[in-house]
């Protein structure tokens, strides 16, 4: 568990090692290539405009952090928040050249970096997820998750991670109550109350919880014990199997 969380800790600061290089090539490139009545204000405090550059980066990645390495990640959400970041570094840039009494005559300029930024780092941030979904789908950082409830509704989850393993899910089994079910599926690991003992004895990150709601006490104890146990836990809908796929990637993209 730990190698997974310093392999997601290395992506990080991989992509936001990447989103520099892109923010700082853009930003020279343009300063050496564009005509000089449009750069000439910056000369003089170079190495203050680049630090607010960079200052005003970090500040807009608190806002809008970075969520690459999540499980459902679509495309058009990935350029709707490398829009918003950009928008934000950029107006915050924009202030403080104003500030610096240069920003008047750098709103050329400023607007060239706003666009030319926006498709660079929005392809960046769509090669980076692309990246990431091939690096699952060999098996790399995946998390071990088990799925309570082998009814419907936990078997079209089970199918739904395994058509695609670039969610970066290892179904480690299921838990339910039903014993039968240990002639049917090959990865059947025991009743409900065998999930802490299986739990304390492997490495489990998430657990997925499918069982009809009137079960609330069960559902209650189960969150109770992935709290104390620092688990995810997360409870998917009865309605979950009814929906397209499309909706239900959009409900694993929110639990």
């Amino acid at each position: 568990m730990e190698q997974r969380y310093k392999q997601g800790y290395f992506l990080h600061w991989i992509i936001g090692i990447g989103d520099l290089v892109i923010l700082n090539s853009i930003f020279f490139f343009l300063y050496r290539e564009m005509d000089i009545s449009y750069t000439r204000s910056i000369a003089p405090n170079l190495r203050e405009v680049i630090l607010l550059l960079n200052f005003c980066y970090f500040f807009a990645l608190y806002i809008v952090p970075i969520k690459l390495l999540e499980a459902v990640v679509f495309l058009d959400k990935i350029v709707q928040r490398s829009f918003s970041l950009i928008t934000i570094q950029t107006f915050l840039f924009a202030t403080c050249l104003i500030f610096l009494n240069v920003g008047e005559t750098l709103s050329t300029f400023i607007v060239v970096y706003y666009i030319a930024t926006i498709l660079c780092f929005s392809i960046w941030r769509v090669l980076v997820r692309v990246f990431v979904k091939v690096y699952r789908r060999k098996g790399y950082g995946a998390k071990n998750i088990i799925i309570v409830g082998a009814g419907k509704n936990g078997m079209e989850l089970y199918r739904v991670i395994k058509n695609d393993l670039s969610y970066g899910f290892n179904v480690l089994g299921f838990f339910d109550d039903n014993e039968l079910l240990k002639d049917i599926l090959p990865n059947y690991l025991g009743k409900i109350e065998d999930l802490e003992i299986f739990v304390s004895e492997n490495e489990v990150d998430e657990i997925y919880c499918t069982i009809p709601g009137y079960n609330s006490e069960k559902i209650s104890d189960l969150l109770s014990f992935a709290e104390k146990n620092m688990i995810r836990f997360y409870i998917i809908p009865e309605f979950y199997r009814n929906i397209k796929k499309s909706m239900i990637l959009e409900t694993m993209d929110l639990i």
